[in-house]
């Protein structure tokens, strides 16, 4: 049996020096640990939050290229969709598209998702399906708004003289359902020299 310091049965005064520098060390390493396996704990937790917005923006870029929904299992070809009325469209389209494709509005410049879009792929009428660009017929405009330098189809496109907002323009709207598409303009480049310059909001891409 040892004696303590002060004479009293217990281990030598230097082991418990020695036992209380080991203890404070002990918690001290243990509080580490223990804020490390937190911020562990908060970076993957971080990185699945990021996993899950990143896997949600895969697949908002994906479903906005399928075809639109009031179009799936349909004879598109065999619709009469001039005859489609108001209450139709507002409930197949979004508001934006209403306005873009049914009010002769316009959206945004650089804000479509079709903007910045140069793979191949065929475009569609949103509307009524009917194929109206190929992908190859894209270029870079700097406008703002998805360009074309002619249509896929002789005819797919009907052009149409606009007067609004004190300018002389041409308008561009699908032959099939007649839906506002955007304005046709002589600047493009060769060999057409045409610029149909198209709103996003009006068109769905097929690979």
């Amino acid at each position: 049996m040892f004696a303590s310091r002060s004479g009293s049965p217990g281990l030598p005064y230097g082991m418990v020096s020695i036992l209380k520098t080991l203890l404070v060390s002990a918690v001290l390493a243990l509080a580490f640990v223990g804020v490390w396996l937190k911020q562990d704990v908060l970076i993957a937790s971080s990185e699945e939050l990021l996993g899950r917005v990143g896997n949600s923006s895969e697949e908002s870029v994906k479903s906005q290229d399928e075809i639109p929904q009031h179009l799936v299992n349909v004879d598109v070809d065999k619709i009469d969709w001039k005859s489609k009325d108001e209450t139709y469209w507002r409930s197949v389209l979004s508001p934006e598209q209403f306005s873009v494709c049914r009010e002769a509005g316009t959206e945004r410049p650089f804000s479509g998702k079709y903007c910045k879009t140069y793979s191949d792929g065929d475009y569609h009428c949103y509307g009524c399906g009917q194929k109206l660009f190929d992908g190859g017929a894209k270029f870079d405009s700097g406008t703002g708004w998805p360009s074309f330098n002619e249509a896929s189809i002789p005819g797919s496109i009907t052009e149409r003289r606009d007067t609004s907002h004190g300018m002389l323009r041409t308008e561009a709207l699908c032959s099939r359902c007649g839906a506002h598409l955007g304005h046709l303009f002589d600047d493009g480049p060769p060999p057409t020299g045409k610029r149909f310059c198209i709103n996003s909001v009006c068109l769905y891409k097929e690979p």
